[in-house]
């Protein structure tokens, strides 16, 4: 990938306030306000933090399980109808042994086909540090970044 494509995240000191999250902090509202401060651009829209990023065409949702303690950051593309299916998987397949990180999806309930769902989870049980939260929206914003124009993800866009 050539380095120009990539606009490299700054990656700005925590807020004083919130430098380790114990479970009970995993909240949206803290969540907005790290990546307030690290990336600029974090909504809560009915409930749902959307991270908007310059790099990626769609904006992120960050969503808490607070049950299963994760925080799963996610991304769906709109993808070809023209494309058979068996091409698309293939090309998905491709992706996703080339970037482990993340995980991409033609999601089963998807009749059409005409969409690709990526996914990365975070565990935070036990808490974690904002550091370690900024570094996995990192990778996942550069996955994506790497995947949708590096790779054959490209030739899916619908």
């Amino acid at each position: 990938m050539a380095k120009d494509k990539l606009k490299v995240l700054t990656n700005k000191a925590p807020t004083k306030q919130l430098v380790n999250l114990q479970e009970s902090d995993v909240t949206i509202e803290n969540l907005q306000k790290v990546f307030d401060h690290f990336l600029g651009g974090a909504n809560i829209e009915d409930d749902n933090l959307y991270l908007e990023v310059s790099n990626v065409d769609a904006p992120i949702l960050v969503s808490i399980n607070p049950v299963s303690k994760y925080i799963s950051f996610s991304c769906i593309f709109d993808a070809s109808k023209t494309i058979p299916f068996q091409t698309k998987v293939s090309i998905i397949n491709e992706v996703n042994n080339s970037i482990p990180f993340i995980k991409f999806v033609i999601p089963a309930e998807d009749q059409v086909n005409d969409c690709v769902y990526a996914a990365c989870d975070l565990s935070f049980i036990n808490g974690l540090t904002v550091v370690e939260l900024e570094r996995v929206v990192s990778s996942f914003i550069a996955g994506l970044t790497v995947a949708l124009t590096d790779s054959e993800l490209y030739k899916l866009n619908g």
